[in-house]
């Protein structure tokens, strides 16, 4: 009966654990952007226009042009303007010598994160990401994908010549 009363408070205490950890879907989508599009630039150890992306203090302070994100406000960022213009103006970012412009869905990533005030995780530090790169560990699964299987059944990767021989098929909704 003791041992209960010893893990009733850690029962208790659990979904708050649980909520503290669970990620902002607006963050996580910017931040899917800001890293695959943004910080083969911008990071502390290549600081184009002297921009950091990686925290939100180094967005905030900005870089040679000033503050590029200002949270609550879209239109007064200088990230979003930045990203929104013209594919052939010289100030466009991505720039366009190397880059394609960002989608409209990846703008309005920014847009709907910087106008939720630009929320961020304490502590997070981005870091770049290829396009290619596999999800987070704590990413939710994939709502779309309805099953997964790998060929053949029997795999068994003992050896780096085994990784070859897996086909792994994901069928989606």
């Amino acid at each position: 009966m003791d041992g209960m009363r010893i893990l009733w408070p850690v029962i208790l205490a659990l979904p708050a654990t649980v909520a503290a950890y669970e990620l902002d879907p607006v963050y996580e989508r910017a931040r899917a952007v800001l890293e695959v599009r943004c910080l083969e630039c911008h990071t502390e150890e290549k600081a184009k226009g002297d921009l950091v992306m990686t925290t939100r203090e180094g967005l905030i302070l900005g870089g040679d042009g000033g503050s590029s994100l200002i949270p609550g406000s879209p239109d007064d960022s200088e990230l979003l303007k930045r990203v929104c213009l013209d594919a052939d103006d010289d100030e466009r970012m991505p720039p366009k010598k190397n880059h394609e412009p960002l989608t409209q869905e990846e703008i309005a990533a920014i847009s709907k994160w910087i106008e939720a005030g630009a929320p961020w995780p304490d502590g997070e530090v981005l870091s770049p990401r290829a396009v290619t790169a596999l999800p987070r560990w704590d990413t939710p699964p994939d709502p779309r994908i309805v099953s997964i299987e790998a060929f053949p059944k029997n795999v068994t990767l003992e050896t780096v010549a085994d990784f070859h021989r897996v086909i792994v098929i994901a069928r989606f909704k």
